[in-house]
């Protein structure tokens, strides 16, 4: 398994900041990996998708580790092709 790290982490809602904040942070590694993904799933047809999930779930493309304290790591995100 390559070093790379893909974190997805969600912010919670708070009073005074009423909607959640998805952060997605990558090194330039997963960042070259999630580009070459998502060029392919431009060459598809509607409906096709890809997952990235934690390893805790399934190939380790996404890291479980918030980089926020207080946020909650996602461990699978699901990238659908809509038209």
């Amino acid at each position: 398994m390559s070093n790379m790290k893909m974190i997805v982490e969600v912010e919670k809602a708070e009073a005074g900041h009423p909607v959640e904040v998805v952060w997605i942070s990558v090194d330039k590694e997963a960042l070259e990996s999630l580009v070459g993904r998502l060029a392919r799933l431009h060459r598809q047809k509607t409906g096709d998708h890809i997952h990235l999930m934690s390893e805790e779930w399934g190939l380790g493309d996404l890291t479980a580790k918030p980089t926020v304290a207080g946020n909650h790591p996602v461990h699978h995100l699901l990238i659908r092709l809509i038209e």
